[in-house]
């Protein structure tokens, strides 16, 4: 819609349009009523130097893109084109009408396009994958920030171990990845996330309470409480048990580290647990592992940006909120 500013004239009313035209007064502003499509018509007859040649770029038969057109230029009370044997030949009028008739199309689309990226804001889903540490010690607190920040976003969350994490990332059947894989991968990048430390945990008053720090070798040959049937950090440390030429047979499986750790409590065993999730109980206490793979680097990670400048997207902001929401976890650990 354009609106042009009316001259004070004193008198109302319409002042040499014909009947039904499509400028109107209103206020002190005139408005000229038209749609897309005539701006289209217009643009393409100026093309095709005919009606003819221009009705079938518009998708019209020719008879209704010369009565649209005529109706157009009634409604303006201006003649936009001359028709002549030739064909039709724009007017100083319609050279004008042309021009702003380009802007006007170009802003639409401009318009369309930046609606369009808010409009897949509210339907937008993302997949996660992440290693079992990370899914249920860090995720939840960085995901919960971003959601209620964009209640319109749907997030799919799945677990799997690390190096399947970054498969997934790498062929495009998940939009981010959290994992423990420390190799690279030329069509994934990959940044810092958090620091994942395991720790060991065994009854208080025991042998194994009383060191610094304990090597899970020694733990291995404990009566153990491991995670199962199916667990991804479980399965972490049988490889880790295998490359010490240790088997490790657990004396009783559960289904999460609370009930491992209620069961060290009372003297059934030891365990492994991410220090991120340790619930302290009675008749428990922690020990740090010796081991050099017990300190893990938590990576997030996403497939390469085939251009560098792109326009920073929701995965961008998820990413980052996840990031802020790791180093303020990490720094109100090491205040406490």
């Amino acid at each position: 819609m354009l609106k042009f500013r009316r001259p004070d004239t004193g008198k109302a009313g319409n002042r040499g349009f014909s009947r039904g035209a499509k400028v109107v007064w209103s206020g002190d502003v005139f408005v000229i009523r038209f749609d897309l499509s005539d701006l289209r018509l217009v643009l393409a007859v100026e093309r095709a130097g005919s009606v003819s040649g221009a009705a079938e770029a518009v998708h019209l038969a020719p008879s209704s893109a010369a009565a649209k057109l005529a109706a157009l230029e009634r409604g303006l009370d201006v003649m936009l084109f001359r028709r002549t044997s030739r064909g039709a030949v724009p007017t100083e009028a319609g050279r004008v009408f042309a021009r702003h008739a380009r802007t006007i199309l170009s802003e639409a689309s401009d318009l369309q396009a930046s609606l369009e990226r808010f409009a897949r804001r509210k339907r937008a889903v993302l997949r996660i994958v992440s290693n079992e540490n990370a899914l249920r010690s860090f995720l939840p607190e960085g995901l919960g920030r971003f959601l209620e920040v964009h209640p319109e976003m749907t997030v799919e969350v799945d677990e799997c171990a690390s190096e399947q994490v970054v498969e997934e990332v790498a062929s495009g059947l998940a939009d981010a990845g959290v994992t423990a894989f420390a190799g690279e991968c030329s069509s994934v990048t990959f940044e810092p996330y958090a620091v994942d430390r395991l720790v060991a945990v065994v009854p208080e008053g025991s042998a194994l309470a009383a060191l610094e720090r304990v090597d899970f070798a020694r733990l291995a040959a404990e009566p153990y409480v491991a995670i199962g049937p199916v667990s991804a950090m479980q399965d972490f440390l049988d490889e880790r048990a295998r490359d010490s030429g240790i088997r490790l047979v657990p004396r009783i499986r559960v289904a999460n580290w609370e009930a491992a750790v209620a069961l060290v409590a009372r003297g059934a065993g030891v365990t492994v647990v991410p220090a991120f999730r340790l619930i302290e109980r009675e008749g428990a206490v922690t020990v740090p592992l010796s081991d050099e793979w017990s300190v893990r680097t938590l990576r997030l990670c996403r497939r390469t940006r085939e251009n560098e400048h792109e326009e920073e997207g929701l995965l961008d902001e998820l990413l980052r909120t996840l990031r802020e929401s790791a180093s303020r976890d990490e720094a109100d650990r090491s205040a406490r």
